[in-house]
């Protein structure tokens, strides 16, 4: 006997048919939504980031080396902890080239074989030269170093600025508010405490802070810092701009090797620390380091 369905039970059956069609046609056209590709990330890239070989997904839960050898070439050493070639570029030890290992924008405190992979980890394998620069953190992950942290362990946010840059301060705590704790004080209300158990992303020029943490640029492997007016690069370049530069908390009691918190400081000429800013949220960063401005 031919039976009729209801009215109500057929739209429900329309809509179900509706949503599954398009759930199937979302992971189609965005492959990271499709189990198989994996909820981690590997990129491969040259001088410190400068140029990307390889972005490919991976699955969590493997080790950091068992990922890069199911997406690269690896040659190992030392027992197999210590990678020397990945895709046939090789560590130079006369010209002091190697690769390094970034996990969220963290260099690493483990090796490779002893650090899991969480979901939404992004690890970083970038070759570049340690003779001039150590660099402990970088920027060009960003944010997940605030948003992910190391080994799983996120820490809360503090964005401190000086009075010339509330609003370009206003805007990344707008910004970093939908995914991560955030407060925004001025400058002179931070205390060693917030800098020792804190993320804090500074703003600012002239601070006795600012100062104090510009002057430790080579310490905290840094290609730019502050003198007077103008930023200056390693090379002794100078430059009319701003900077957005990261590192492991100098402030951290077990120090910049811990793996726990991050010091960001955007700082230089009021009229390009915006663009920096600007740069910084929609993710334009192509390298280590941000730096907007123009040669002297």
């Amino acid at each position: 006997m031919n039976r009729k369905l209801p009215p109500g039970i057929i739209s429900i059956v329309v809509i179900s048919l509706l949503i599954g069609l398009f759930l199937l046609t979302s992971n189609l056209n965005n492959p990271q939504n499709v189990e198989d590709e994996g909820d981690a990330k590997i990129i491969i890239s040259l001088n410190f980031g400068e140029k990307i070989l390889k972005e490919v997904m991976v699955k969590s839960g493997i080790s950091v080396i068992d990922a890069l050898k199911s997406v690269a070439n690896v040659s190992l050493a030392y027992g197999g902890k210590f990678v020397v070639s990945i895709d046939n570029i090789s560590s130079d030890l006369k010209e002091q080239r190697d690769w390094f290992y970034y996990v969220n924008g963290f260099l690493a405190n483990v090796g490779a074989a002893d650090y899991i992979m969480h979901p939404g980890d992004v690890v970083r394998w970038d070759y570049h030269c340690w003779k001039t620069l150590l660099v402990n953190s970088e920027l060009q992950d960003f944010p997940y170093m605030f948003t992910k942290g190391y080994s799983n362990k996120t820490y809360p946010l503090v964005v401190a600025y000086e009075p010339t840059f509330r609003n370009e301060a206003e805007k990344i705590y707008n910004f970093m508010k939908k995914s991560v704790t955030v407060n925004i004080v001025k400058i002179e209300n931070l205390t060693r405490e917030i800098l020792e158990r804190n993320n804090v992303i500074l703003l600012g020029k002239s601070s006795k802070l600012v100062e104090e943490i510009n002057s430790r640029y080579d310490e905290l492997g840094w290609k730019y810092h502050l003198s007077g007016d103008y930023v200056v690069d390693i090379h002794g370049k100078k430059y009319r701009g701003a900077f957005a530069q990261i590192t492991q908390s100098p402030y951290n009691s077990k120090g910049i090797g811990a793996c726990e918190n991050i010091l960001l400081l955007i700082a230089g000429n009021e009229e390009y620390v915006g663009t920096v800013v600007n740069t910084l949220l929609n993710y334009k960063i192509d390298s280590f380091w941000l730096m907007e401005g123009e040669p002297l």
